[in-house]
């Protein structure tokens, strides 16, 4: 495989991740167009973007190690030449891109308390737990890949609160095409992807354990086929299941921070889970920031206690910079695993590294 070949296979499955309006050239910095925090977990466009270019090259029989640590602050012809330099001249490989969003923000809580909520998302491929056996394995025409997953919501007084950890592994099936006299991963009719996952939900009073198994679908059709309107939204489906432990903390909670689930300690879980987003950009700027709109949403049917819970967000979001945005932002409910029905406001900055 030679590097021109690679830019152009690159370059095609950027064209189908560009929800962002960007001119595709060889010089583009990937993360212009590829968002590690724009999915469902592991199901983002930073993601799939990589694991098609590693089905490529097991597919064209080009022997991997692993990507260098910095790969989404690269542009194309950079991560093509030290994709290549990595792969064909075997030289030492770095871990792969670790993925971690920050959110401090200053909140109104349901109890009218000021707090600060600190947001903490992460995921990381295990390459540089595995070297070069990491955990991935492609087929004919899927692949599947294995990533943990943490997210830690915490704050003062009564501002809502989740922790999450989790080991998912995502399966992908697409069909095949040829760019550049090479075969790839026909991003240009979309992706389907199954992600499955076992871990467990608390929140920061750790009255509670929720040991979780989930199995979901989360299509990707954002590619350049579908009108724009269509490609700034997603959605996903889940079918949870588990057991919710009594851990008999002292501490009690308050306000937002209760459980408002029908969920009973030490009994089994059963939910069925749809989540959505859509995101407005508008032709409004200040100086050089955009000011978009997103709203997302969360319903779970709790299947064993015949309950159904909520989550959902309006955020005012102005873009700084490509990976740090400042959100003026309404929830109304907490979400998994209190399911507090609650109403929260806030404002804060966050950043992904």
């Amino acid at each position: 495989m030679e590097q021109k070949q690679l830019i152009e296979v690159m370059k095609y499955h950027l064209k189908n991740f560009n929800n962002e309006g960007e001119d595709i050239t060889d010089d583009l910095v990937l993360n212009k167009v590829l968002d590690p925090t724009d999915g469902y977990g592991a199901a983002n466009s930073a993601e799939l973007f990589r694991n098609s270019i590693r089905w490529t090259f097991w597919a064209n029989k080009v022997k991997q190690k692993r990507w260098p640590s910095n790969w989404l602050s690269l542009s194309v012809t950079e991560l093509a030449g030290k994709l290549l330099a990595v792969f064909l001249l075997l030289l030492i490989g770095t871990a792969a891109q670790s993925q971690i969003r920050l959110d401090l923000s200053t909140v109104k809580t349901v109890n009218k308390n000021n707090a600060v909520q600190v947001d903490i998302s992460y995921t990381k491929a295990l390459d540089s737990l595995f070297d070069a056996n990491e955990i991935f394995v492609p087929g004919r025409k899927g692949l599947f890949a294995l990533t943990p997953e943490f997210d830690i919501r915490t704050g003062t007084s009564d501002a809502f609160s989740s922790i999450t950890a989790k080991l998912t592994g995502m399966f992908m099936r697409f069909g095949t095409t040829e760019v550049a006299g090479i075969t790839t991963v026909n991003s240009d009719q979309g992706l389907h992807v199954f992600p499955v996952s076992i871990g467990v939900e608390t929140h920061n009073k750790f009255n509670t354990l929720n040991v979780i198994a989930e199995a979901g679908y989360v299509p990707y059709y954002q590619t350049s086929l579908v009108p724009n309107w269509l490609r700034q939204t997603k959605i996903g489906f889940f079918l949870q299941t588990g057991y919710k432990l009594n851990w008999d903390s002292t501490s009690v909670p308050e306000g937002g921070q209760i459980d408002e689930s029908a969920e009973e300690a030490n009994e089994g879980l059963l939910r069925f889970k749809t989540s959505a987003e859509a995101a407005i950009n508008t032709p409004v700027t200040l100086g050089n920031t955009k000011v978009g709109l997103v709203g997302s949403g969360d319903v779970w049917f709790d299947l064993a206690n015949k309950a159904t819970y909520y989550r959902y967000d309006a955020v005012v979001r102005f873009y700084v910079a490509p990976s740090r945005w400042i959100d003026a932002r309404y929830q109304k409910g907490s979400g998994a695993p209190n399911f507090n029905q609650g109403d929260q406001y806030g404002i804060g900055l966050t950043v992904v590294f």
